[in-house]
């Protein structure tokens, strides 16, 4: 089964290029926000695209990057209504015969203060604020993933469905994908009696894409597609094309 490309795009340029390329489907993110992992982009920037792209398009909802101290995906109450605010008006121009959609997360402390968990309470606002549209958990999956069990990975995958999530985007844990392949590999397994989609995310690159892929049935691949060769976040057309051969040949 062929596995297609969501590529993260930082500027509507970007978002036009890849699909030019071949991307199968776009995650549009604020401009000059590749180095924080994205952030949310204006409503100018998506209404500036949106008529023009024939592959869904993913708006991201993330009011800011990583703080200084503390762990990331954990956000004040203001922070909180200004994502359902994003969510509401971004919904207007997003099309759900299309596909399109929104990716973000958010965290709480657990219990017992040492470690994050997923506040359930407050992604369940966002994913109804989302009116039915899919949304994809972001790679706060990752912080909960963390220690790698199947018993972890199995209660993560039901809490996302529990919210209403549709999909998760996910390195199987931190660092990147490639090191963390019997993770993900667990949650393709908990994931799918639900047919929940898992998005594998994290250093994938033309050169790695086959052995991180392989055996993981049913999953998308996501990658900036940047190597270096141009301008940071913007897609690298020698990389998205190595990387869509490899997965036509899955």
């Amino acid at each position: 089964m062929p596995i297609n490309l969501e590529i993260p795009v930082f500027s509507p340029s970007s978002a036009l290029h890849a699909q030019a390329i071949g991307a199968q489907r776009i995650e549009l993110n604020a401009k000059g926000s590749y180095p924080v992992g994205g952030t949310t982009p204006s409503l100018a920037d998506l209404e500036g695209i949106t008529k023009w792209l024939m592959v869904p398009v993913r708006v991201m909802i993330r009011p800011r990057g990583k703080p200084a101290d503390g762990p990331d995906f954990i956000y004040t109450e203001d922070e909180l209504a200004e994502m359902v605010r994003d969510i509401e008006t971004f919904r207007g121009v997003l099309r759900k015969d299309r596909g399109d959609g929104f990716v973000f997360g958010v965290l709480k402390a657990s219990a017992d203060g040492e470690a994050v968990a997923i506040d359930v309470e407050r992604n369940r606002r966002l994913v109804e604020a989302a009116g039915g549209l899919p949304s994809s958990f972001h790679r706060a999956f990752d912080e909960i993933v963390r220690d790698g069990s199947a018993q972890t990975v199995g209660r993560g995958v039901r809490e996302l469905v529990e919210c209403g999530f549709t999909g998760v985007l996910t390195s199987g844990g931190p660092g990147n994908a490639a090191g963390n392949k019997a993770v993900l590999e667990e949650v393709v397994r908990a994931a799918k009696p639900f047919g929940f989609e898992v998005i594998v995310g994290g250093g994938v690159r033309a050169a790695n894409v086959a052995d991180v892929t392989d055996g993981l049935v049913g999953v998308w691949a996501h990658s900036s597609c940047f190597n270096g060769r141009c301008e940071e976040g913007e897609v690298d057309d020698e990389e998205a094309m190595g990387i869509l051969e490899v997965l036509a040949e899955r």
